[in-house]
């Protein structure tokens, strides 16, 4: 997997109960209520591997991973899509742990229906991102994401065996190398588009369940260490908010917005290290 690795709500008369995970077979049963009855013993077995075993691969640190299994039941409750990615990215794992090709061929077929029928309603609900959907959109993106790395890997891989056993034309060789920079390509566009979404609700989602996954150590850590310089660094931070908030639809400029921040922090991070240090020599 990843060491890599129509819109409507789901009908549940049993809704996720408050402090339970994905992890629990009640909240388990409960999300997969849209499912036929024949379905569910199989679906429910993707939701439980996926909670216990596909979530460590696709999350660095408990913390993160804690994040996932606890905010994913109420967003899969209220948007069917978030359900259809994790299923989605559960067969996918679960393609991995079987030797029986026909076993692997219907799970591969699953999560490509799933991610399919995911895609269309995300699709709608992406046309406008608002802090009440972003959470949701947020972790259906990282689904994609984890979803095209898997399958573009797969044809990755595929792709070099035939180039490596191609003696036919240059131009065959060459129609090869192409198809591997597109599908490349594929992986970026796919980790770019969730650009459209923390942009605008980078605030909102960092200070809600799922703020683990958005919490990075920020490079140099150490350099900003007086109460004034940290509150300085601060202030600073706050000006993202000038374009990033919800209601500001995504533009390419505001990527050189935010490198112009971050050299700015640096910069005003730098100043103070040097003023707080002591040269030899220095009076």
């Amino acid at each position: 997997m990843i060491h890599v690795f129509s819109t409507h709500e789901i009908a549940s008369s049993h809704s996720p109960s408050p402090g339970r995970t994905l992890v629990d077979e009640d909240i388990q049963d409960a999300l997969l209520e849209s499912f036929s009855a024949d379905d569910r013993p199989r679906m429910k077995t993707v939701l439980s591997h996926f909670a216990h075993k596909t979530v460590p691969t696709v999350s660095p640190g408990k913390a993160a991973q804690m994040a996932w299994r606890e905010a994913l039941p109420s967003l899969a409750t209220h948007y069917a899509f978030v359900l259809h990615g994790i299923i989605a990215v559960g067969c996918l794992h679960l393609s991995t742990a079987t030797g029986m090709v026909s076993e692997k061929d219907s799970y591969l077929d699953i999560a490509a229906t799933q991610m399919n029928t995911g895609m269309a309603e995300y699709q709608l609900e992406v046309q406008k991102v608002t802090t009440t959907n972003a959470e949701a959109l947020f972790a259906f993106s990282a689904m994609v994401t984890t979803f095209v790395l898997f399958t573009t890997a797969t044809e990755c891989r595929q792709t070099l065996e035939a180039l490596e056993t191609s003696y036919g034309p240059a131009e065959h060789r060459q129609e090869i190398v192409s198809t591997m920079a597109q599908l490349i390509c594929r992986t970026f566009r796919s980790m770019r588009g969730v650009l459209v979404i923390l942009v605008p609700c980078y605030h909102h989602i960092r200070s809600g369940k799922l703020e683990p996954m958005l919490e990075r150590d920020w490079w140099p850590a150490p350099i900003v260490t007086t109460p004034e310089d940290v509150d300085t660094d601060k202030r600073l931070r706050r000006l993202e908010m000038m374009w990033s908030q919800p209601g500001k639809t995504y533009e390419y400029s505001f990527d050189a917005l935010r490198s112009a921040l971050k050299d700015l922090r640096e910069n005003f991070a730098v100043v103070s290290r040097l003023a707080d240090m002591t040269f030899p020599g220095g009076t």
